[in-house]
């Protein structure tokens, strides 16, 4: 059985996630797998793309999230059954599963 994610769910994870991350700087960006990166040829491409850049405010465009980086690309993020988003501290260890962490 899949729960599919409905927009007042999406609209609350939109709702924290700009509260966290707009205006932010990315310091560090690791992916575990290619399997989240869509367009991207390899991780490191991935990573120095995001480093060094800042969020903006995050929308909500269907059921996909969206930010910008320095107003030059976006950042796209599409919750599924399933996925979470987490907030560490730096020095909190890492949960196993983690696809993704910035």
């Amino acid at each position: 059985m899949t729960i599919e994610l409905e927009l007042p769910e999406v609209e609350t994870i939109r709702y924290a996630l700009d509260r966290e991350v707009a205006g932010r700087k990315v310091k560090t960006a690791e992916a575990e797998s290619m399997a989240v990166l869509g367009r991207y040829r390899n991780r490191k491409q991935f990573t120095s793309t995001l480093e060094g850049r800042k969020f903006g405010a995050v929308r909500r465009i269907g059921l996909l999230l969206v930010t910008e980086l320095d107003g030059k690309d976006l950042l796209v993020i599409r919750p599924g059954a399933g996925a979470s988003l987490r907030r560490h501290a730096a020095r909190d260890e890492m949960a196993a599963g983690n696809e993704l962490t910035v």
